[in-house]
C-alpha cells in the first residue's frame, strides 16, 4: 500500500509488531489507545464449563439480537463450527447457552441491551449491590444512558464491578473453597480497588491529615450501610487513629451490637482491635458493647505469638504475602508509604475474614506466602525506609505484632478507664502490673511504631538521666560496645536528634572502630543493626558512613560471620539516611558492589545476586549504580559453573 494512504491504524499495527508479545498485549488491553489509534481487537471466549472457544465478535452479534428480540433462540457457533442456541431465562435478562440437552448461564450482559432503561436498571442495580459510586461508576451511567457498551467496553464495565471491595471479598471466599490457591485472584493488582478499599490519598497527605480528610468522611458515608458499613469501616483499624475516627454512635444500635457480638468468632484481628478501640471511646453512649469489648479483648490477650496455627502467625503471613505481591505489581509504589500499608493490612484482613469463614488452615497459607513473596515483601520495606524510616520489615513478626495490638488495647483502656461500669471490665484493663493486660506489655516492643507508624516522629522526649548518661558514655576516651547499647534502643522510641548521631560517629572514629565488651556475632549484628537504624531515623550520612565501616572491620575479624545477605540489610537501613533519591542510589550501589567483589561462595554468591536484582526490579533506578555489583556476581556464578563442570 502506497505510504500515503496508509491509515494511523495501519502505522499503529505496523508499530506494534516490532514490540514483544507482553508489551503489545498491555497496549492492546488499553482502551483509550485503542481509541485514538483507530484499533480494535477480537478476542477469543472460552466458556469453561461448556469447554468450548467463541470469537467474541459473533457471540456478542448474538447476544446483540437475543436482546432486541427476546422470544428467539439464536443459533451461535464456536471455533470448532459446533452450533450452540442462546436463549434468555425468564429474568429476561441472563443469557442461556443451550447444546444437546445440556444448558450453561452466561455472564448478565444487560449493558449491551438496545433499551436504555434495561440498561439504567440493570447498572443501579448493580452498583447498590456493590457499592460503586465514584467517577468510573457516573462515567459508565452516563455511557448506559445515550448507548449499549460496544464490545471493547463490556468487559471494561465488568471490571468495575469485579474492582470493588465487596465483590473482591464475596470472590475471595468461593476461591477459598477450591484446593489450589491463585494469587490473582488473592491480591487484586489494580489501584482503584484499594482506593475503594481505604479511600485515595493526594501525594503530600500525612497519617494525621489522611484520617480527618479522607476517612472520616469516607466513614460517614458509610453510616447509611449500617452493619457491612460499620464492617468495612474497621478493615482500616491498623492505627487507632482510624478506629477513633469511626462514628459508632451514629450508627444503627442493633446493628452495631450484633456485629461486635460477631466478631468475637468470625472477625479479623485488625477489626476486633479497632471494635475495642472504638467501643471503649463510646462505651457512655452505647454501655451494652462493654461485655462484648471484653469478650474481643481477652480473645486478642490470649493469642499465642507461637502457635503456627495461631490468628497472629495468619495475619503476619496474609501481611507479608499482600505487601510483597504489590511490590511485585507495583501497585502503589508512587504513593505514601503509609497508604499502601493501610491498604496491604485493610486487604489481608478482608482474606483473613474468608479464611475464617471457610475454616481453611493457617499452615495452607503460611507454608506457601513467605516463599512466594518473603522477598519482595522485605526488600519492598528496606526501599520504603529512605522515605519512612522508623518501622522495620522484622516488626511483621508474631511476636511484636502481639506487642502492638495488646498495647493498642491497654493503651485504649487506660483513656478510657472512667467509662467502665463493671468490676470485670476495670479489672481487665486495670494499670497494676499484674493485670491480665498491663502484665503483656513488655519494654520496648509495646511502645515501637505501628505499620503506619514509619513516618511519624517519636513524641515521645528521652529522659534526661539516660540522655546524659548516654552522652558521657559516647564522649568516653576509650568507648566500647555497651557504650552504644542505649543509643541503639532509643531511635525507635524516643525523639531523638542529630547531636546523639554526631556523637556516636564521633565516638566509632575515636575507638577506631575497635570496640571491646562485644560477646559474639548476634550481638556484633544487633549493635550495628542498631547503629544503622540511628543513623535512618536521625537522618545521619555521617554515622552512615562510619556503620559502613564498623562492619568492614567486623567482617574481617576471625569468628564475626556476618553474612553478606546480613551486611546488606544493614546497608539498606543505613541508605535511609539520604532522603535524597540519587544519593541514596549512590550510597546503596557503592555498598553493595564493595559487598559482590568479595570472596564468597558460590551459593552465597547466587543468593546475593537475586536478592540485588530483585532490589533493582522494585526499585530501577538502583541499576545505574548496582549495576558493576550484579554483573560480578553474574560473572562469578558463570566461572564457578565452568570449573565444577571442567
Amino acid at each position: 500500500m502506497p505510504r500515503d494512504q496508509l491509515t494511523r491504524s495501519d502505522l499503529a499495527s505496523g508499530a506494534l509488531r516490532l514490540f514483544p508479545p507482553l508489551l503489545r498485549g498491555a497496549a492492546l488491553d488499553d482502551y483509550n489507545f485503542r481509541q485514538q489509534v483507530g484499533l480494535a481487537t477480537d478476542a477469543v471466549i472460552r466458556l469453561g464449563r461448556a469447554g468450548s472457544d467463541f470469537q467474541r465478535s459473533s457471540l456478542f452479534i448474538a447476544i446483540r439480537a437475543l436482546y432486541k428480540n427476546r422470544e428467539q433462540d439464536i443459533e451461535v457457533r464456536d471455533k470448532e463450527g459446533a452450533p450452540w442456541r442462546l436463549t434468555l431465562d425468564k429474568s429476561g435478562e441472563t443469557v442461556l447457552v443451550k447444546q444437546d440437552g445440556t444448558r450453561f448461564d452466561l455472564p448478565n450482559f444487560v449493558c449491551m441491551s438496545p433499551n436504555q432503561i434495561d440498561r439504567l436498571e440493570w447498572f443501579d442495580r448493580e452498583a447498590a449491590r456493590f457499592d460503586l459510586k465514584d467517577e468510573h461508576s457516573k462515567r459508565w451511567r452516563e455511557i448506559l444512558s445515550t448507548r449499549a457498551a460496544d464490545d471493547d467496553e463490556v468487559d471494561e464495565l465488568f471490571s468495575e464491578i469485579r474492582l470493588t471491595p465487596l465483590f473482591v471479598a464475596d470472590a475471595i471466599t468461593e476461591h477459598l473453597k477450591g484446593e489450589e490457591l491463585s494469587l490473582l485472584t488473592l491480591v487484586p493488582s489494580e489501584i482503584r480497588y484499594y482506593d475503594r478499599l481505604v479511600g485515595r490519598p493526594s501525594p503530600e497527605t500525612d497519617l494525621r491529615s489522611y484520617v480527618e480528610v479522607c476517612a472520616r468522611p469516607l466513614f460517614n458515608s458509610w453510616i447509611i450501610a449500617g452493619f457491612n458499613g460499620l464492617k468495612r469501616a474497621l478493615l482500616l483499624s491498623s492505627h487507632s487513629l482510624f478506629s477513633t475516627a469511626i462514628p459508632l454512635n451514629e450508627f444503627p444500635k442493633e446493628e452495631v451490637l450484633t456485629l461486635f457480638s460477631q466478631l468475637e468468632t468470625r472477625g479479623d484481628r485488625v477489626s476486633q482491635v479497632g471494635a475495642i478501640e472504638a467501643g471503649l471511646l463510646h462505651l457512655d453512649e452505647l454501655p451494652e458493647l462493654e461485655p462484648l469489648v471484653i469478650k474481643l479483648a481477652e480473645v486478642i490477650a490470649s493469642d499465642d505469638p507461637s502457635d503456627p496455627e495461631g490468628r497472629l502467625t495468619l495475619l503476619s503471613s496474609l501481611i507479608v504475602l499482600v505487601d510483597g505481591e504489590l511490590a511485585r505489581t507495583g501497585v502503589g509504589k508512587d504513593r505514601p508509604v503509609f497508604w499502601r500499608r493501610l491498604a496491604a493490612i485493610a486487604h489481608a484482613s478482608v482474606i483473613e475474614r474468608a479464611m475464617v469463614a471457610a475454616g481453611v488452615p493457617v499452615s495452607f497459607l503460611h507454608d506457601w506466602a513467605f516463599p512466594a513473596r518473603g522477598a519482595h515483601y522485605y526488600l519492598r520495606a528496606f526501599v520504603d525506609l529512605r522515605r519512612e524510616p522508623r518501622w522495620l520489615p522484622d516488626f511483621v513478626r508474631q511476636s511484636q505484632l502481639k506487642a502492638e495490638l495488646v498495647g493498642r488495647i491497654y493503651s485504649a483502656g487506660f483513656a478510657n478507664a472512667s467509662k467502665l461500669r463493671s468490676l470485670e471490665a476495670r479489672t481487665l484493663f486495670a494499670s497494676e502490673d499484674d493485670a491480665p493486660i498491663k502484665s503483656q506489655i513488655q519494654f520496648p516492643f509495646a511502645f515501637l511504631p505501628g505499620p503506619l507508624e514509619g513516618g511519624v516522629e517519636s513524641e515521645q522526649v528521652m529522659p534526661l538521666d539516660i540522655e546524659s548518661n548516654l552522652e558521657r558514655a559516647l564522649k568516653s576516651e576509650e568507648p566500647t560496645g555497651t557504650d552504644f547499647i542505649s543509643l541503639v534502643n532509643s531511635p525507635l522510641i524516643f525523639k531523638i536528634g542529630p547531636q546523639l548521631a554526631q556523637l556516636a560517629a564521633q565516638a566509632l572514629r575515636r575507638a577506631k572502630y575497635q570496640l571491646r565488651n562485644m560477646k559474639g556475632q548476634d550481638e556484633a549484628f544487633s549493635l550495628l543493626s542498631g547503629l544503622a537504624t540511628v543513623a535512618a531515623v536521625t537522618r545521619s550520612a555521617e554515622l552512615a558512613d562510619e556503620v559502613r565501616i564498623l562492619v568492614r572491620v567486623f567482617r574481617r575479624k576471625p569468628g564475626a560471620d556476618i553474612a553478606p545477605d546480613s551486611a546488606m540489610r544493614i546497608a539498606l537501613i543505613c541508605g535511609a539516611s539520604h532522603t535524597d533519591k540519587p544519593q541514596w542510589c549512590k550510597f546503596v550501589g557503592d555498598w553493595l558492589t564493595e559487598l559482590s567483589f568479595e570472596d564468597m561462595s558460590r551459593e552465597t554468591a547466587l543468593n546475593l545476586h537475586e536478592h540485588i536484582r530483585l532490589l533493582c526490579k522494585l526499585e530501577p533506578d538502583l541499576w545505574e549504580t548496582c549495576g558493576r555489583a550484579e554483573a560480578a556476581l553474574a560473572a562469578y556464578i558463570k566461572s564457578s559453573v565452568n570449573d565444577y563442570v571442567n
